[in-house]
């Protein structure tokens, strides 16, 4: 017998009367490119380059609803961690060929044209309240050429300034980060390098810009903490932590749910972890919930449009599945409130519009941020859900407190059909919703819920 969905959720009213592009809620997205007029909770980003004029930018930033005014940096930030005056140097305090991991030169030039572009962009007039980085470069072994890698990390080794950043390591023998084979020292250099760029970001970025607007929000792409006790896999299968103070007041990545070769990996001990929409979603839930352990910033996570199916190797699991609505509806059940879009559209002539977001994936991340602020969008709403989920799962819980009552989603894997649960000691039966993977259900705060 089919179970009966239990859809106890409570709705809250819409306003009207508002302009479309700024409907009420607390759920918001802002985009990579521009979406339809008639999406009310995705707001364009405004992009700034190195040879952008800020008193344009200005005028643009105006053209934004008040609030979600969000500024996406290209290349202002570029050059913080390849200044050729920050390569290692010798006992002799000469420059080695090779960079280091100590990027003064870097954040100063960066710091430099960040407080010039926005001292000019605020005495234009210009109001920003968020700031957006794409910021992809780092000092992992993975960002290492892996020609010269070894060659780089004894230049590290040898500089004089190394003693210090070897007690952070807790190991002085930079050969093994070369090396990845070689034990676990590339995991732990990674962490620690990690909070080594979010550092430089801080100073070189968000310093400057909260100096001139110090209510901004800002984030950048991969910055978050991850403690080594929270640590979970990549997609490739390597156990991954990030230590360090996020850059901005937001932690971030991207949730695309892509797996690679962690599809290999009994991550439970008996059955490979596969490349299912279902395990994307469940390595992205438990990513985020790593995230919410290790750290009480809040997180602005990127997501991709509907159709995107990742790259070749390295699929986008629920890209085109039901499993989409999903992971957007478990990111906001975490306390997510703006949401980072990735909806480019074609940037050259050879490029087929639908190989790229179109206005209906944009209209749909737009209908689910609608439904969910029906559902969830007041004041003093808080996630009860934040430990691990076991791999061997059938079923993903999340839930959030909205006022007096805790609302759930339930998302089944294919091989789930229910899931038993007591209710003030009261079984009953919690089964997807028709048509669906998942389900919605409520309760009051007081009431006591068990699950099988």
């Amino acid at each position: 017998m089919k179970p009966v969905p239990l859809v106890l959720v409570v709705v809250l009213a819409v306003g009207t009367g508002l302009a479309a592009e700024h409907a009420p809620g607390r759920l918001h997205a802002f985009s990579w490119s521009a979406v339809p007029a008639d999406c009310r909770h995705i707001t364009p980003t405004v992009w700034i380059k190195k040879d952008s004029d800020p008193v344009e930018i200005a005028k643009l930033s105006l053209e934004r609803p008040e609030g979600h005014r969000a500024l996406f940096s290209w290349d202002l930030h570029h050059g913080l961690l390849d200044n050729p005056d920050d390569r290692c140097r010798t006992a002799a305090g000469e420059l080695a060929p090779h960079l280091g991991v100590w990027p003064e030169h870097g954040v100063e030039a960066v710091r430099a044209r960040f407080d010039d572009f926005f001292r000019r962009f605020k005495d234009a007039g210009g109001q920003a309240d968020l700031m957006i980085l794409d910021f992809e470069g780092g000092f992992s072994n993975w960002h290492m050429d892996s020609k010269t890698r070894e060659e780089r990390c004894l230049a590290i080794q040898n500089d004089p300034r190394f003693p210090g950043l070897a007690k952070k390591l807790g190991f002085s023998d930079m050969r093994t980060v070369a090396n990845f084979r070689s034990g676990r020292n590339y995991l732990k250099w990674n962490a620690v390098t990690a909070g080594l760029v979010d550092d430089a970001l801080n100073r070189a970025v968000f310093a400057p810009v909260r100096k001139h607007f110090p209510a901004i929000e800002c984030s950048n792409y991969g910055s978050y903490v991850t403690t080594e006790p929270n640590a979970y896999p990549d997609l490739h299968g390597h156990n991954q932590w990030r230590d360090g103070i996020p850059m901005g007041t937001h932690q971030s990545r991207s949730f695309y749910t892509s797996i690679g070769q962690l599809a290999a990996v009994k991550l439970d001990g008996m059955n490979p972890f596969g490349q299912s929409p279902f395990a994307g979603l469940l390595l992205s839930i438990n990513g985020l919930r790593a995230m919410m352990r290790s750290s009480a910033v809040p997180i602005q996570p990127w997501i991709a449009w509907q159709r995107y199916m990742g790259e070749p190797g390295r699929p986008s699991t629920v890209g085109n599945t039901p499993y989409y609505r999903e992971l957007v509806i478990h990111l906001a059940l975490h306390g997510v409130e703006e949401f980072l879009f990735w909806n480019p559209h074609p940037w050259r002539k050879d490029q087929r519009p639908e190989s790229l977001s179109m206005p209906k994936d944009e209209k749909l991340l737009d209908d689910i941020l609608t439904d969910l602020n029906q559902r969830l969008s007041i004041a003093g709403r808080k996630p009860v859900t934040t430990e691990a989920i076991a791999w061997d799962t059938r079923v993903i819980a999340s839930g959030l407190q909205v006022a007096d009552r805790v609302v759930w989603r339930f998302t089944f894997s294919p091989e789930a059909r229910e899931l038993k649960a007591t209710l003030d000691g009261q079984p009953v039966t919690i089964g997807p919703a028709d048509g669906e993977v998942g389900t919605w259900f409520s309760h009051p705060v007081a009431t006591l819920i068990r699950f099988d």
